[in-house]
């Protein structure tokens, strides 16, 4: 009879077991399931050259998951996904022109790259993004009760760049600072070796002894104009010409080629992602993180 008793028990209390485990199986399954949250937005996709509807936090994994390492600390993540939803809504604020009369765009040099998130096949990857944006979900930087103009890049190679260096146009909230990237980023210096030749069939100048002149820093030490044979060009032009990685450089004019050391990645301005990498790792939290970057700015919770 005993014998009967335990069996029955065992039973009963394997039932139980099978029952959580379905339980805990289902939820799993609902939350995988879950309405993504936020305003629908309109993304052109520049490469498939067509308009998709998405809603926005669902975007900002893409975003998020195209524009920063997935390896990277998680608050360096999370401050990321602030960075991208702020800029998204200044972005749709501002209401640049895209083709189709989509809201935003998928081009990096336009507004942020894009990935599909459904497309994604590094699953633990992906799961680190989207804790990254469900964490901060709706939250931004405001500045005078705006969103602020959040760019971010790669690396800034020590110190950023403020707005008016690259633009010139300033923000308050964009201004140079110390950065410690160059203690992680592998964007350290590196040489590119030109031709006179190339100089002056790049840039549609006369030949002229020495070829270049009268350069112009900025304060954090990048380029800000510079004198190619008969022209003045910005950094920027300087940059795009020569498809250099910054405009953090240093030129050097030999007698029939010029090397340009360069370091860094990126325009240098706002949140430096290897710089965001480093604070995490020495405790940094996001807000501080983004605190430190945009000085000014204030965190703001959007109630969706």
């Amino acid at each position: 009879m005993d014998f009967i008793k335990k069996t029955q028990l065992m039973k009963i209390a394997i039932t139980i077991i099978v029952l959580l485990v379905i339980g805990l199986i289902l939820i799993q399954w609902r939350l995988s399931l879950k309405t993504p949250v936020g305003p629908e937005i309109s993304l052109y996709l520049h490469q498939q050259k067509k308009v998709i509807t998405i809603p926005i936090e669902e975007y900002l994994v893409g975003v998020v998951m195209a524009e920063m390492p997935a390896s990277f600390h998680s608050e360096a993540l999370k401050a990321q996904a602030v960075c991208a939803r702020t800029y998204t809504y200044y972005k749709l604020e501002k209401q640049p022109g895209h083709p189709q009369k989509a809201y935003i765009c998928s081009d990096p040099g336009h507004c942020q790259a894009w990935i599909d998130p459904h497309k994604y096949t590094y699953q633990e990857k992906m799961t680190r993004v989207q804790t990254a944006v469900d964490s901060t979900c709706g939250q931004v930087l405001i500045f005078e009760d705006e969103p602020i103009n959040a760019v971010y890049h790669s690396s800034c190679g020590g110190n950023t760049a403020a707005a008016e260096e690259v633009w010139g146009r300033s923000e308050p909230y964009l201004t140079s600072i110390k950065c410690p990237c160059p203690e992680l980023s592998p964007h350290q210096e590196k040489n590119y070796t030109f031709t006179k030749r190339d100089f002056i069939q790049k840039f549609n100048v006369k030949k002229t002894m020495p070829l270049l002149t009268k350069t112009n820093r900025s304060a954090s030490g990048r380029v800000k104009s510079i004198m190619i044979g008969d022209k003045t060009f910005g950094g920027n032009s300087l940059r795009q010409k020569l498809n250099l990685p910054s405009t953090r450089v240093t030129i050097k004019e030999e007698r029939q080629q010029i090397i340009i050391c360069c370091c860094g990645y990126g325009h240098g301005v706002g949140l430096c992602q290897y710089g965001a990498e480093t604070l995490a790792k020495q405790g940094y939290n996001y807000h501080d993180i983004l605190k430190y970057y945009y000085q000014g700015a204030d965190l703001y919770q959007i109630q969706y």
